[in-house]
């Protein structure tokens, strides 16, 4: 055969790449059983640990060599990106992160069931999923961050479980396409590997992409033991169970119903139980579940009733997506969720909701790492509508069967229209692809080849937007920390919660010591710098006594604290800030903090266009969900030669004007036409319209 060295070496990705993470995961287990805080040598040892083992399973040095410097390399050439590209999303912020920082401060889990045993003022808000949910990538984490002394390094896991999927494909079509040429393997494999929400969360400290990879492996790995029936292929599946089953919930039913399916289907297909595959898989899958994952799933069981709590059993009659998605919507049947779900995409204005979208209409995707409505991707709807007429067309039995496999583990979960819970269905297109490559035929091929092409455009679509709009909030929060550093009276944080101790260790990381004011009291908080979670002195505390004008944004203090913004151009000049508006539907959005019952006043004109209206919301971001509050315009009037438009500061609950609910946007539409706009000043009041109140009924 062609290239057979290069292709043996290639083959030993996959066992590197999983030794390497298997290792390093039983290593920090072993270190917090022995109580030894995460160590720098750690990362370096399972390396050259899982290159011993590839030795004494019959690897020559020649082949080792040639895959330890392509690990090596490839690692050198990707770290930047990890680096530079700064993880702002939400979860990630909230507890995945400030879980791998608490673990390399100290914090033993396996010891110390409680944050708070820890450190009693830990003050992180979404604690309880950091004590209760499952660790594997945490620990894994954890060692990286010891490793490379940066937070943002620990999302290398990431990209190492896509490159494991790459590899395990390669290997799986080499068994099946034995004819082949390792290049078309290594293309074909590719395609198996650009799952778009692995792509979509790969610079994030979300866990559902390696989710996604670790079963795509334990799949392929069961998928070629049914075929070849050689026991090195049964332990690929084996060995990646206690990585899958520990890092998420959900990776426990996936290994559950996996095991049992391909147990079922193999004592059908050789017409004997299926006790050879059963032993080791469950061996494995009970070390994995009752000493790896001790805690969670036995702690939670024994001390609040269910293995997944608090995802179940934490507030009753509710479920982790109860307050998701529109009560109608989640409503509907679980198949018609799913196709309403895959061939919508979310509404720009408010990503809750969904909008209809036709299959191969969208051009772009919305960034983001946890979109509830076309979370696949743009063209991901027309794909699998193409797929289904695929499968008909096939003739390839035992690639229908994988793809059977997929979509039952799928199907065990109940929220299977959310993509992110269910990211295996990502791997679904690419099979039916290579069922058609083995059907024969040309026709088949054509439609092979073209399926694969417009399988590729779809991730290339998810990757390229996350990639563009990561990188430019990063350049904003570079340059919104440089201009933070050079004012004088430093930047303000919260000293007394490792939250907020997180995000100062990663600041200073990245840019070095920063001139730190405690905050001068609970509930005093200041604007959200976009991309960082430290608070940042700017308004003045509501404190005026007369209870009318309390604070005043002029030009420079607007732009300070510009959140965001929609096709416009600002600029500041001597009469105030500047809008030029690009589009009908441009907008742009203030960061604001404090936010109590009251008035906002904007004094502005319009340099040209007509018809102008101006409207105006307020948005909190809350541990559930983004809330809006009032979103129209109460009064305008003409004032001091300007257009006066003034608004209450209303919202649907009373708690949404907690100081914890950090992250508050202030937007201003200035109408449905391009032209320019001077804003002259923003007025910030205490007390509301009379008879307006500061609360309304419900949700507009």
């Amino acid at each position: 055969m062609m290239n057979q060295p290069k292709t043996l070496s290639v083959c030993l990705h996959e066992n590197l790449l999983l030794f390497f993470l298997l290792i390093l995961y039983f290593m920090r287990f072993m270190g917090f059983l022995l109580q030894f805080r995460p160590h720098f040598l750690e990362v370096p040892s399972a390396l050259l640990l899982a290159l011993l083992f590839l030795r004494m399973q019959g690897a020559s040095l020649r082949h080792l060599l040639a895959v330890a410097l392509q690990f090596g390399l490839i690692s050198l050439v990707v770290l930047p990106a990890f680096l530079l590209l700064h993880d702002q999303f939400f979860d990630s912020r909230a507890y995945h992160q400030p879980a791998i920082w608490l673990m390399g401060q100290g914090w033993n889990p396996l010891y110390q069931f409680s944050i708070a045993a820890f450190r009693p003022d830990h003050g992180i808000r979404a604690g309880l999923f950091i004590e209760h949910y499952a660790k594997s990538y945490w620990f894994l984490g954890s060692s990286f961050y010891a490793f490379f002394g940066r937070l943002e390094a620990t999302k290398m896991v990431n990209f190492y479980c896509l490159w494991l999927v790459w590899a395990s494909a390669y290997k799986t079509l080499k068994t099946m396409f034995p004819e082949r040429s390792p290049l078309w393997w290594s293309a074909f494999a590719l395609l198996l590997a650009a799952n778009p929400v692995a792509l979509s969360q790969l610079f994030s400290s979300y866990l559902d992409g390696c989710l996604g990879c670790l079963v795509s492996v334990f799949l392929m790995g069961l998928y070629r033991f049914w075929v070849t029936e050689k026991k090195q292929d049964l332990m690929t599946a084996v060995w990646v169970l206690p990585l899958l089953i520990n890092i998420k919930f959900s990776g426990l039913l996936f290994a559950v119903v996996g095991c049992a399916v391909f147990l079922v289907t193999h004592g059908l297909s050789f017409r004997r139980l299926p006790f050879r595959p059963a032993l080791p898989l469950g061996l494995m899958g009970v070390l994995s579940v009752f000493v790896l994952g001790f805690n969670p799933y036995v702690r939670n069981w024994m001390g609040w009733g269910h293995p997944f709590y608090p995802a179940v059993g934490w507030k009753q009659g509710q479920t982790v997506v109860s307050d998701q998605a529109p009560p109608e919507f989640l409503a509907k049947p679980a198949l018609e969720r799913f196709l309403l779900a895959q061939l919508g995409r979310p509404k720009l204005t408010n990503p809750f909701e969904r909008e209809a979208a036709m299959p191969f209409s969208s051009v772009s995707f919305l960034p983001s790492v946890d979109a509830r409505y076309g979370g696949f991707g743009p063209w991901f709807s027309g794909i699998l509508l193409l797929s289904l007429a695929a499968v008909f067309w096939t003739r390839a039995r035992t690639w229908l069967v994988f793809g059977v496999w997929i979509v039952l583990t799928a199907i065990a979960f109940p929220e299977a229209w959310w993509a992110r819970y269910v990211p295996q269905i990502g791997l679904l297109p690419g099979v039916v692809v290579l069922g058609l490559m083995a059907s024969g035929g040309k026709w088949r091929l054509f439609g092979g080849w073209l399926l694969s092409l417009i399988i590729l455009v779809n991730a290339g679509m998810v990757l390229d937007s996350m990639v563009r709009d990561q990188a430019r909030v990063s350049r904003d929060f570079k340059r919104n920390l440089q201009y933070q550093k050079n004012r004088p009276f430093g930047v303000s944080v919260d000293l007394e919660s490792p939250f907020w101790r997180c995000s100062l260790a990663h600041i200073r990381e990245l840019y070095g010591e920063l001139p730190i004011i405690a905050t001068p009291e609970k509930g005093f908080n200041h604007p959200l710098i976009p991309g960082c979670t430290l608070w940042f002195p700017g308004m003045q505390p509501y404190s005026d006594p007369q209870g009318e004008i309390l604070t005043t944004w002029q030009a420079k203090h607007m732009y300070q604290h510009v959140l965001d913004s929609h096709e416009v151009v600002l600029q500041e000049d001597e009469a105030g800030l500047l809008v030029t508006s690009n589009s009908p539907g441009s907008w742009l959005a203030f960061s604001l903090d404090n936010l109590a019952p009251g008035r906002i006043r904007i004094f502005w004109e319009a340099l040209d266009g007509h018809g102008v209206t101006v409207q105006a919301g307020f948005f909190w971001i809350t541990p559930k969900a983004p809330t809006w509050g009032e979103r129209s315009d109460q009064h305008t009037v003409r004032a001091e030669g300007l257009m006066v438009s003034e608004f209450n500061i209303r919202a649907s609950k009373e708690e949404l004007f907690d100081p914890l609910y950090r992250v508050r946007a202030f937007r201003f539409d200035p109408g449905r036409r391009k032209g320019r706009f001077v804003i002259h000043r923003i007025e910030f009041l205490r007390e509301p319209v009379p008879g307006e109140g500061g609360l309304i009924s419900g949700p507009p």
